[in-house]
């Protein structure tokens, strides 16, 4: 050790760290004037890690080898400055990892890297390359604030934990293709300079892309959502393809920018387009789901369509939507305040669809099967004389206020076979004035 300055080279592969030993190695390289340990080249591939490992500060001026490393309590990493390439592929870090504000001037790898404890690289900087492909995370992992100015490579990484990458910034190719989340997945804020790739990530709980902002190409071809996946507020500004994909939940795109034209293909249970806003041309291929696109800004042709058969990804891969409920019917459920003009649907149910507050309803295309609700059948009262249904379609705005001026709910067989979900119900009746026959336009949709 009394040979040691600051800035040797270290090779110290295999050798057995305890707590202690390791604190007379980095005190003998500690600098005087910045009270941090500086090490040239640094080699500890294979070494073994028992008690904490406090690397927090440290300088590597050289090339730092971790190669199959084992950490056995907590490894701490915080604010050490990595000059040249990081190697820490296969590493394993049984205790909590932390990583925080971290900086690597060079590449860092951590290919096949196992975290089993709590892993923190919040506000890392990675000025190069990140690699992560196969690593597994078993706990809570925090990439929030972090910096990727190149290639961030996490394809096939598992996070068995929570996963956060709030506020994170992808300068280059972000790459999550087959990553798996197990558990909630945040991506809020988080902003993508480069091409994102999440073509065939599995996503088991809810994910949150609220306000992301994607500045290139956005590939999402063949993700599976189980939970809900949310991208209110997100900006596509640059996308060809969105999907295709499946949740088991609800897509949510409320208030969303598309800046360029996209093609969407969603299996899910719900889609939620409320105050969207379409810059460009758009096509919207669904299954399964009911549709809001109440009150979304419409500035360029969009197209909402019910895909008849299960999608398929660009490999030829069918993707499996069988567990989402009925044969594949697309429901939408409210175009109120839209545009019409604008907006064509293709072989949609709109037995719930709600149309007040829309306008240019005339300019509305209906293409192939359109579905409306019917007024009930056989005879009913009013006054003392009875009268008997004239069959003919309805829209759900009539159901409304006929059961308004009745000031009773709606009888069950006067409600449409396929109720709205809760979300998009109508307001109690003495809470919201429903549009009553006068109000009316004359530019209904003909089918009605």
């Amino acid at each position: 050790m009394a040979g040691l300055t600051p800035g040797t080279d270290i090779d110290h592969r295999g050798t057995a760290f305890t707590e202690d030993l390791l604190n007379r190695l980095l005190n003998a390289v500690r600098d005087p004037t910045t009270t941090r340990p500086h090490i040239g080249t640094a080699q500890f591939d294979e070494a073994q890690f028992s008690g904490s490992a406090g690397f927090s500060g440290a300088q590597f001026s050289g090339s730092a080898g971790f190669d199959g490393a084992q950490f056995s309590g907590v490894a701490q990493f915080g604010e050490a400055r990595f000059s040249s390439v990081a190697d820490f592929d296969g590493a394993q870090f049984s205790g909590p990892t932390q990583f925080d504000r971290a900086q690597f001037f060079s590449a860092a790898r951590f290919h096949g890297a196992q975290f089993s404890d709590l892993a923190w690289f919040e506000e890392t900087q990675f000025s190069v390359a990140a690699m992560f492909s196969e690593a597994q995370f078993s706990r809570a992992t925090q990439f929030d604030r972090a910096q990727f100015s190149g290639m961030a490579g996490f394809s096939g990484a598992q996070f068995s934990g929570s996963t956060g990458f709030d506020g994170a910034q992808f300068f280059g190719v972000a790459q999550f293709g087959g990553a798996q989340f197990s558990s909630a997945a945040g991506f809020g804020g988080t902003r993508f300079s480069g091409i994102v790739q999440f073509g065939g990530a599995q996503f088991s709980s809810i994910v949150q892309f609220g306000g992301a902002q994607f500045s290139s190409i956005v590939q999402f071809g063949g993700a599976q959502f189980s939970g809900d996946a949310q991208f209110a507020g997100a900006q596509f500004l640059v996308v060809s393809q969105w999907g295709p994909v499946v949740c088991g939940g609800t897509v949510d795109l409320s208030g969303a920018v598309f800046g360029a034209p996209v093609t969407l293909e969603i299996a899910a249970s719900r889609v939620v387009c409320t105050r969207t806003r379409w810059q460009s041309i758009a096509t919207i291929r669904v299954r399964h789901a009911s549709v809001d696109l109440g009150h979304a800004v419409l500035e360029a042709p969009l197209a909402v369509t019910a895909h008849p058969t299960a999608f398929s990804t660009a490999d030829g891969a069918i993707l499996d939507d069988s567990m989402l409920p009925g044969n594949g019917v697309v429901r939408v459920v409210s175009v109120q305040g839209v545009d019409a003009a604008h907006l064509v649907l293709t072989d949609t149910d709109l037995s719930d669809c709600l149309f007040s507050g829309a306008f240019h309803l005339d300019q509305l295309r209906l293409e192939g099967r359109t579905t409306f609700a019917f007024t009930p059948t056989g005879w009913h009262r009013k006054g003392i004389a009875p009268v008997h249904w004239t069959r003919r379609r309805t829209l759900a705005e009539e159901q409304h206020w006929r059961a308004q001026t009745a000031e009773q709910p709606p009888r069950p067989r006067w409600h449409p076979a396929r109720a709205p979900p809760v979300a998009h119900r109508p307001a109690p009746l003495r809470a919201r004035p429903d549009p009553g026959p006068r109000r009316r336009r004359p530019s209904v949709p003909a089918a009605a």
